[in-house]
């Protein structure tokens, strides 16, 4: 056979026989201890895995696909009532999808790990589960950055949701999003150019512990921040910390030009180490901002026409560091808040609103 129908062959028979695999140990599992486990290795370009586990008694299912070339599919669909689901997808070269779905009882832990290599798309469901672990890893390829790589994760879950997203090179996107009563902690670091990272958090209930982290290196990234059910109690309040490396990169909130949207009891701390750089804030009663901006012509500014920055209530309060020329903070504040704001340069603006009891301490040098 021409050596092209030959992979095309094998492509098949791999696809073929991985199914009727996957249906043997499906009903060993079901004769036995119903655990479900499949293996899918797969070479060459344009290969498709799609895996699908059911089951609806007190089962581990497990499935991993590792596939060597460029344009490769993956799919895995796990549904099962009690136990724990195990997903695992890597991929070595680019143009490649993976897509994860996990459906589970609110008895089950769901793990989710995909690894690629260059310009791909990875998305992550993991819906109605009691505790969710998703990994992705998007990297470079032979030297070169990965460009235009997409993750999108999708958490709910009962009892704690984790999530890291990991990118290096350029316009690449993180999109995290959890909803949970309980603990949640999303992660996301991105080295390049043009990268945005989207981390939201809404709980059921107030104070479900929410953390957000978000480390972007290089220019014109953007960090969009959304959290939702923060106040405190036993499991704290949403916290949320961004470190941003370059020029002209931007802290701001999920929809357009709003501001990072927090409410009661949140905390932000935002470092950004370059020039032309923006946070955009809006949080609620008793909330805290920690910001260093280091370099020329930052803001600290809020959404709407003023672009102020609210800080809404008592006990709320903003600490503020411009180390540079030319940087302008605009802050509001009402209801016993108090700002704290140094600025160490020249051309440098401060500009404070405060009502019902506030304090604020301006130092200019």
């Amino acid at each position: 056979l021409p050596k092209a129908n030959i992979l095309e062959s094998m492509r098949y028979f791999a696809k073929i026989t991985t199914t009727f695999a996957l249906a043997l140990v499906f009903s060993a599992g079901m004769a036995f201890a119903q655990q479900s486990e499949s293996d899918v290795t797969q070479d060459g370009d344009n290969s498709t895995a799609d895996v699908t586990q059911t089951n609806n008694g007190s089962a581990d299912i497990d499935a991993t696909v590792m596939q060597s070339g460029g344009s490769n599919s993956a799919t895995i669909g796990q549904t099962a009532g009690d136990g724990v689901a195990t997903a695992t997808v890597t991929q070595t070269l680019g143009g490649a999808e993976a897509t994860v779905t996990q459906s589970l009882s609110r008895n089950l832990d769901a793990d989710a790990d995909v690894t690629q290599a260059g310009n791909n798309f990875a998305e992550v469901d993991q819906l109605d589960v009691a505790s969710v672990d998703a990994v992705v890893n998007q990297t470079n390829v032979g030297g070169a950055d990965g460009v235009l790589n997409s993750a999108d994760v999708t958490q709910q879950s009962t009892t704690g949701s984790d999530a890291d997203v990991n990118q290096t090179g350029a316009d690449n996107r993180a999109t995290v999003s959890q909803t949970g009563t309980f603990s949640m902690d999303a992660d996301a670091t991105q080295n390049g150019r043009g990268n945005i990272g989207v981390l939201t958090q809404t709980g059921g209930s107030p104070g479900n512990g929410a953390v957000a982290d978000l480390y972007q290196n290089g220019r014109n990234n953007i960090a969009r921040l959304d959290q939702n059910g923060g106040a405190r109690d036993e499991y704290g309040p949403a916290t949320a910390d961004v470190d941003q490396d370059g020029n002209a990169n931007k802290v701001i909130g999920r929809n357009g030009a709003r501001a990072v949207d927090q409410e009661d009891g949140a905390s932000l701390t935002a470092d950004q180490d370059g020039n032309s750089n923006v946070v955009r804030l809006d949080q609620g009663d008793n909330a805290m901002a920690n910001i260093v901006q280091d370099g020329n012509g930052n803001e600290l500014q809020g959404f709407g026409s003023t672009r102020d920055v609210t800080l809404q209530g008592e006990g709320a309060e903003l600490l503020l560091d411009q180390l540079g020329n030319n940087n302008l903070s605009r802050v509001e504040q009402a209801g016993g808040a108090s700002a704290d704001i140094d600025q160490f340069g020249s051309g440098d603006i401060a500009n404070v609103d405060q009502n019902g009891a506030s304090t604020t301490t301006v130092t200019q040098q």
